[in-house]
C-alpha cells in the first residue's frame, strides 16, 4: 500500500498535466518520461511484491467458474497497441471445449501468467506473429505462446526462469526489464499444480508451454456459447443512455484495469443528454463524496473529476458519515479502505445500515491486491 499509492499519484498527475494542449514541447517530453518511468517502476514493484508472496507461500488461489475464451481475448486486447505499433500478426487458437464451457480455476492468476508470456513474446518479436493457443491435453489446459522473435540460445534456456536473469545477447540487453516475469510464471504455474517449459530456435522464435490441471464444467456453458445457440431477443425501443451512476461505475472499472489514466475517458462519464435517475435535477453538476485521508490522493482524484462533477472530501470515515447525513444529494461515494478514526470497511457497514443510503453506489479505493480485501469490500456493501 505504501509503495503503490505514491506511484499511482505520480502517474496520474503526470497524465493529467499531459492533457494540457498548451504545454511547451520540452515540458511535455519531460512529463512523458516521468509517466513512462513511473509506470515501469510500478510494474517492478508489483512483480517484487508478487515474488515475495510466492516465495513465502502467502499467495492463495481462488478457483471459480471462468470463461477462458473471454479471458484470453481480454488479455490480447490489452496488447493491441503494441501489436499495431510493431505491425505484428496476432493469432488466437482456442479449442472448442474452452469456448463452450466454463473452467474452474483462478482467473486472476491465469491472467497474470498470460500477460507475462504475451508481453515477453511481444518484447522480443519485431517481425512476424505471436500466437496464443489453448487446448485440452491429458486432463490439463495447455497454453502455448509462440513467437517469431529472436529466439534463445540453448545455453541460455537453463537460466531463463531464474529471478533477475537477463539473456546474454544484444537484443535482450537493449530491452531492459526486471527479469522477474518468467520467474513469476514458473512459480505461479507450479503452485497451481502445473508445469512450464520452453523450446526455441535461436534467430527464429520461441514457444512457451504452460500446463495447468483444470476442471471443464460441462454443466455450465459460457455466455458466448449460449448466444451462439440462441441469440437474445431485441425489443424495439428507443436507445437508452446509461445513467450517471452506471457510467461512473464503468469508468472506475476501466480505471482499475488500466495503467493509463487519461482525462479523455472521464469526459464521457456525463453529458447533458444522459438519462437521469428518478428525482435527480440534471441542471446541477453531480455531487460525489470522496472519503480519503491521503492529501495527494485527494488532489489526484479531484483533478480527475474536475469538470465532471462536484467532489466533496472527507478526511476519514466519521467525517464521511457526517457529510452524508447533512442531506446533500450525493450520487456516488468513493471510499478509501484505509483511513484513521473509522476505516472504509467500517464506514461502509455503518452507511448500509441506514436504508435511505442503500441506493448510493460505494466504490472502494485500495492499493491492496489481496482477494481477501476485495471480499471484505463486497461483504461490507
Amino acid at each position: 500500500h505504501d509503495l503503490r499509492t505514491p506511484l499511482y499519484s505520480i502517474n496520474a498527475l503526470a497524465e493529467i498535466c499531459l492533457q494540457d494542449p498548451a504545454l511547451p514541447s520540452k515540458v511535455r517530453a519531460n512529463l512523458s518520461t516521468i509517466s513512462q518511468s513511473g509506470t515501469s517502476l510500478l510494474h517492478i514493484v508489483n512483480d517484487l511484491l508478487d515474488l515475495q508472496q510466492l516465495h513465502s507461500g502467502k499467495i492463495t488461489f481462488h478457483p471459480i467458474p471462468t470463461d477462458v475464451f473471454q479471458l484470453v481475448q481480454n488479455c490480447i486486447h490489452m496488447f493491441n497497441p503494441q501489436f499495431q505499433t510493431k505491425s505484428l500478426q496476432c493469432n488466437v487458437n482456442i479449442e472448442v471445449s474452452f469456448r463452450a464451457y466454463m473452467v474452474k480455476l483462478d482467473p486472476q492468476r491465469l491472467r497474470q501468467i498470460l500477460v507475462n508470456l504475451i508481453g515477453n513474446a511481444l518484447k522480443f518479436t519485431d517481425h512476424g506473429y505471436v500466437t496464443v493457443a489453448v487446448s485440452y491435453v491429458q486432463c490439463c489446459m495447455q497454453i502455448k505462446v509462440i513467437d517469431t522473435g529472436i529466439g534463445i540460445k540453448p545455453e541460455e534456456i537453463a537460466k531463463l526462469f531464474q529471478c533477475f536473469s537477463q539473456l546474454d545477447n544484444s537484443k535482450s540487453r537493449f530491452l531492459k526489464g526486471s527479469g522477474l516475469g518468467l520467474s513469476i510464471v514458473k512459480l505461479l504455474t507450479e503452485q497451481m499444480g502445473g508445469s512450464v517449459g520452453v523450446s526455441s530456435i535461436y534467430g527464429k522464435g520461441s514457444t512457451f508451454t504452460v500446463r495447468l490441471p483444470c476442471d471443464i464444467m460441462t454443466d455450465m456453458p459460457t455466455q458466448s456459447s449460449l448466444l451462439e445457440v440462441e441469440p437474445p431477443k431485441i425489443e424495439s425501443r428507443p436507445p437508452r443512455h446509461p445513467t450517471f451512476s452506471n457510467q461512473v461505475r464503468n469508468f472506475f472499472n476501466r480505471f482499475r484495469r488500466s495503467n493509463t489514466r487519461t482525462r479523455n475517458e472521464l469526459s464521457n462519464i456525463t453529458s447533458c443528454n444522459i438519462e437521469t435517475e428518478s428525482g435527480v435535477d440534471t441542471s446541477i453538476p453531480p455531487l460525489i463524496l470522496l472519503a480519503e485521508d491521503n492529501a495527494v490522493s485527494q488532489i489526484v482524484t479531484q483533478q480527475l473529476l474536475n469538470g465532471i462533477c462536484i467532489c466533496n472530501v472527507a478526511n476519514n470515515g466519521m467525517e464521511a458519515i457526517e457529510m452524508l447525513e447533512s442531506g446533500k444529494p450525493y450520487r456516488i461515494i468513493l471510499m478509501d479502505t484505509q483511513m484513521p478514526i473509522l476505516d472504509g470497511i467500517e464506514t461502509t457497514i455503518a452507511i448500509r445500515k441506514k436504508e435511505e443510503y442503500n441506493n448510493i453506489p460505494i466504490i472502494a479505493f485500495t492499493a491492496s491486491v489481496f482477494p481477501s480485501e476485495r471480499q471484505k469490500c463486497i461483504e461490507s456493501g
